[in-house]
Parts: C-alpha cells; sequence; structure tokens
C-alpha cells in the first residue's frame, strides 16, 4: 500500500525522540506490485506520450473508465504525474526516449 502522509508530529518517547506520521483513509491507493518489465514500460511510455499527450490524469481516467484503475499502465501513470511534479524537465527526457525508440520500426523488423 502506498499511503499520502498528513501529519508528522515529533514526540518524546523516554529519553528517545520519535516521528509520528499519519494519514487519512480516504487518500490510501492500493498500488499492484511491480512486475519490472523493461518492454512493457517502453510500451507504456509510448502509450503516455502518442495516445495521451504526456497527460498521466487523462491515461488514468482512460484506464478507470475501463475497469483498469489498478494495473500496473495506472501505477506507471501515477509514477509519472509524481515525477513530473517533482522535476517539469523530465517530459523532455520522456519525450526523447519515445523518439529515440520508434515502435514502428521495431515491430517491422521482425
Amino acid at each position: 500500500m502506498r499511503l499520502r502522509v498528513t501529519e508528522v508530529v515529533l514526540d518524546v518517547v523516554g529519553d528517545r525522540p520519535a516521528l509520528h506520521a499519519y494519514t487519512v483513509c480516504d487518500n490510501v491507493v492500493v498500488m499492484p506490485p511491480y512486475t519490472g518489465s523493461a518492454i512493457a514500460d517502453l510500451y507504456r511510455y509510448h502509450a503516455f506520450v502518442e495516445r495521451f499527450g504526456c497527460d498521466p490524469d487523462a491515461w488514468l481516467e482512460h484506464l478507470r473508465a475501463r475497469g483498469r484503475g489498478g494495473s500496473g499502465d495506472a501505477r506507471m501513470a501515477r509514477w509519472l504525474r509524481e515525477r513530473m511534479r517533482r522535476d517539469p524537465n523530465f517530459i523532455d527526457d520522456v519525450r526523447r526516449l519515445v523518439t529515440a525508440t520508434p515502435i514502428e520500426e521495431t515491430v517491422a523488423a521482425r
């Protein structure tokens, strides 16, 4: 499970400091286990750029509408959304990756 911390409180227990982290139940998102497939991730990057215009929220909405809100694709979309918030230039790296690895040529080579 992945929890969003809403409050952190410093406390002293005995003579030792302790941090207590709190969250609320309505913002808990159950994440599926990561399978670690580089090929699947490559296809996900392509879908993210080419089908959803680098909009993780549009991708998540598409997945929710099809009952796949807990899938590996949703995990990737959530991760991309968070990474983009922390590093706005990250999207340029993703676009370069997709441009450098055209799927059509890879499939046609088989």
